[in-house]
């Protein structure tokens, strides 16, 4: 579809209703809420070349596994594929169309995470692109609500021996921190879909275990 702008009054580029042409059927293939439709079916812009650019809004879902091992100072990388629902590797062909990275200029920081960076890659014969979104939790919010009351709870744990055996005070003390530190853990909020998290129970432990210690002597 290509015209003379000379021929038709200076126009060079025209919207027409996306009903009217070919549109790819571009899709998230590790979609997590079943919703593969765009929000909004804005016209398509042609201009006198024949070239035809559709860039209707879509909120996209995805999910991925977190690996909390190093919880809260962890690193997640999520995956992304997009490609098309119906159209293979021979028939269609993906490109980038400026940089092979997603551009974070109009991104929205997050509270809990920030974006280190998103690098993608052509995959299946250029049939697909695949978005490695690398992210980094926010430590900040868990330093002072978690790790910085259960170092402190350790060491008021430990004060316990420093009372006299006789004073009949010790077993008490120590009775009272014990609960504080159980409801510790769990009040951190770690999703039931994280995965690894042979290092994320150790802020609590060593406090509890010194509190049982402390209440036994």
């Amino acid at each position: 579809m290509r015209w003379n702008p000379v021929n038709y009054g200076e126009i060079k580029e025209i919207r027409v209703s996306p009903d009217k042409v070919w549109l790819p059927d571009i899709v998230l293939f590790n979609n997590a809420d079943g919703n593969y439709e765009v929000s909004f079916m804005c016209n398509v812009v042609i201009n006198y070349l024949g070239d035809m650019l559709w860039v209707p809004p879509a909120l996209y879902k995805s999910s991925c596994i977190i690996d909390v091992e190093y919880f809260p100072f962890d690193e997640q990388v999520c995956t992304l594929m997009f490609g098309s629902w119906t159209y293979n590797e021979n028939e269609i062909k993906l490109e980038f169309e400026q940089a092979e990275w997603v551009d974070l200029s109009e991104y929205a920081p997050s509270s809990i995470w920030d974006v280190i960076d998103a690098p993608a890659s052509l995959v299946n014969k250029r049939s697909r692109i695949e978005f490695q979104v690398r992210i980094r939790r926010k430590t900040l919010f868990y330093t002072v609500v978690l790790i910085i009351p259960t170092v402190m709870m350790v060491f008021l744990s430990m004060a316990v021996f420093f009372l006299p055996t006789d004073s009949g005070k010790r077993k008490n003390y120590a009775d009272n921190l014990r609960p504080a530190l159980y409801r510790r853990i769990p009040s951190t909020g770690v999703k039931d879909s994280s995965t690894n998290l042979k290092h994320y129970p150790t802020y609590g432990e060593v406090g509890s275990h010194i509190a049982i210690v402390a209440s036994n002597n």
